[in-house]
């Protein structure tokens, strides 16, 4: 077969150089139509800001809003999840007025129950992706003149792995600063470089704080993820440094680093190629290095430095999905790699049904189904 790697693309499991070809072309495309939309991006916000109240469909629910909202983002345009509802009852349980920004239509027939457990449901086109809908959401809950005490801001891009988000609500309540991601990264000076957008807490300092409501006023809707990664996600963090607010995470990916060169300290290879196989791209060469590590052609600090430069580039979600959860007391699983066809989710199910107990059922089902 002719390898795509040496050419620079990175191959997936089980794409082929057809498949690697069509993708290539298709990024390519959406690459040039996003040069063309980004000087209009400016243009567009403006106008979606002047006639968002026309444009957003508004539902309200039952719950009252009170001093902890929980601003939730969905996008499940063939259905609300089981898991969705079970959610919501988490985060009413925890004290928090759920308000549910949706980036597409809600289902008739799911919004009686959603309504349940909700403070209000907003329903808008999928401008902005997540951003757009957070943006949209904390404009809701700002006009409602409420002195909040705190915000939890997360979307549907995961699972509680127990269901209703005890584990992790609790996590993030382990540190007092302003800001508090679920996940992300700090530099070498212990200031945090990145938050993670999927799960994070604001307090009350930071939102009186200028610089984080101008944050969201002043963010351009955009059509690009990578341009909304590099300009939303990544300068969130930066915004709280420069205003002064504290911020911290509670996961860190140097603690799944650490876990691995344990399993290779230790000499526990097994666990290491389960760790391994998740591991989509560049699976090859890995093989080659854990393999030559068994056989005591390589050292295991050999092998672990020539493994360094791969597993450092990796999704850590991905390649730490089951000992994120057994060892690292990860409360969330992220859904993207679990719902991907393939031998790294089958072999995710298989290790989990060593220990089934790291999921709730209603989990189970979803990712089985």
């Amino acid at each position: 077969m002719i390898s795509l790697e040496k050419f620079g693309f990175q191959t997936g499991e089980g794409r082929t150089v057809g498949k690697q070809v069509f993708y290539e072309l298709m990024k390519a495309r959406r690459s040039i139509l996003y040069t063309f939309q980004r000087p209009f991006e400016p243009a567009m916000t403006r106008h979606w800001d002047k006639t968002r109240m026309q444009r957003i469909r508004f539902t309200e629910g039952k719950s009252e809003l009170s001093r902890k909202v929980a601003v939730f983002l969905i996008f499940q345009p063939d259905g609300i999840r089981e898991t969705t509802f079970l959610t919501l009852k988490g985060l009413a349980a925890a004290g928090y007025s759920p308000v549910i920004i949706s980036n597409c239509a809600v289902p008739e027939s799911s919004k009686d129950r959603l309504r349940e457990n909700v403070t209000m449901i907003l329903e808008r086109p999928n401008l902005g992706y997540d951003f757009g809908g957070y943006r949209d959401g904390i404009w809701w809950v700002d006009k409602q003149f409420v002195d909040l005490d705190e915000i939890i801001i997360l979307n549907d891009s995961f699972w509680f792995a127990d269901g209703t988000g005890e584990v992790a609500l609790s996590q993030l309540q382990t540190s007092n600063d302003p800001v508090v991601g679920y996940f992300g990264a700090e530099n070498s000076r212990g200031k945090t470089k990145v938050i993670h957008s999927f799960l994070f807490l604001v307090r009350h300092a930071a939102l009186v704080a200028p610089e984080f409501n101008s944050y969201w006023s002043d963010m351009t809707l955009m059509h690009s993820k990578t341009d909304i990664v590099q300009k939303c996600e990544a300068r969130m963090a930066q915004e709280m440094v420069s205003a002064e607010l504290k911020s911290a995470v509670i996961h860190q990916p140097g603690a799944a680093y650490d876990l691995l060169w344990d399993f290779i300290r230790n000499k526990d290879l097994e666990v290491l190629d389960e760790l391994l196989f998740m591991v989509k791209t560049r699976r090859a060469e890995v093989s080659r290095i854990t393999d030559a590590m068994h056989s005591g052609e390589l050292s295991l600090l050999a092998g672990k430095e020539a493994l360094a430069p791969i597993i450092s580039r990796l999704p850590i979600f991905e390649t730490f999905a089951f000992l994120g959860l057994r060892d690292l007391n990860y409360g969330i699983l992220k859904r993207k790699f679990i719902t991907s066809p393939g031998a790294a989710r089958d072999k995710f199910l298989q290790l989990l049904e060593t220990d089934p107990s790291l999921v709730c059922d209603e989990v189970w089902k979803e990712l089985v189904s």
